[in-house]
């Protein structure tokens, strides 16, 4: 036991390959959407497909993804509680522990379309863990697997935590306020999110303009100066 989290141990199939330490200071990478489904198509095995789907429309990271088990979703209010996380600790050993800090520990709301397939795919599972059944699927095997789907799909191949790096793109994209992505994202502060993110939000300017043109009723309600100068004549 450690934190009041039990210390669970699996037999794994596969040599083990410890977390690369240098895959932070790799460059980040995002999939838009049609990315992440041409990808999807190319893999076979549910469990996979659901937890790559799962981590790009949530932002959840991906020991926090692995860690969930059915009763930390509520596909009624369509929320998924994050309040723990799953860690490697040996070849042998997984560690379910308290998330990564106190920010972490949140209730996500879902897309729709996330809750309608879950709902499908929880119809085929077994066992507690969301994505594994009895145990959680193994962090190699989640590597390996997307890897593979995105050489297929011939897509940029990405790591696991590029998953979250596309959600928070997306919803920079979508004008989404940095606020509001900082508390889904479980981030500590503002500040965190914005030197994470700070290279994919628009430029003041380019919001500035966007907000004004977007005022569609100035253009029936503001009269043509131009030709009011006209008339003067």
């Amino acid at each position: 036991m450690k934190n009041g989290m039990p210390t669970v141990s699996f037999k794994k199939r596969i040599p083990y390959k410890p977390p690369r330490n240098t895959e932070r200071k790799e460059e980040m990478k995002v999939w838009e959407p049609r990315e992440l489904f041409l990808a999807m198509e190319q893999e076979p095995d549910p469990v996979y497909r659901m937890f790559y789907i799962f981590l790009y429309f949530t932002g959840c990271r991906r020991g926090e993804g692995l860690a969930l088990q059915w009763s930390d979703i509520d596909l009624t209010e369509k929320t998924v509680r994050i309040n723990k996380s799953l860690t490697v600790k040996t070849e042998k050993q997984y560690a379910i522990t308290l998330p990564k800090s106190p920010s972490s520990v949140r209730t996500i709301p879902m897309p729709d379309f996330l809750v309608e397939q879950l709902t499908k795919y929880k119809t085929t599972a077994n066992g507690d863990y969301v994505f594994g059944g009895d145990r959680p699927i193994l962090t190699e095997a989640v590597r390996r697997h997307l890897h593979s789907d995105a050489k297929k799909a011939g897509v940029p191949e990405i790591r696991i935590h590029d998953l979250r790096h596309s959600h928070a793109s997306l919803l920079i994209s979508h004008g989404v306020p940095i606020t509001a992505i900082s508390k889904r994202l479980g981030h500590s502060t503002v500040q965190q999110t914005l030197q994470t993110y700070s290279h994919m939000m628009p430029t003041d300017e380019i919001v500035l303009m966007n907000a004004l043109n977007s005022v569609h009723f100035l253009r029936k309600s503001v009269p043509d100066l131009f030709l009011i100068e006209i008339r003067k004549a």
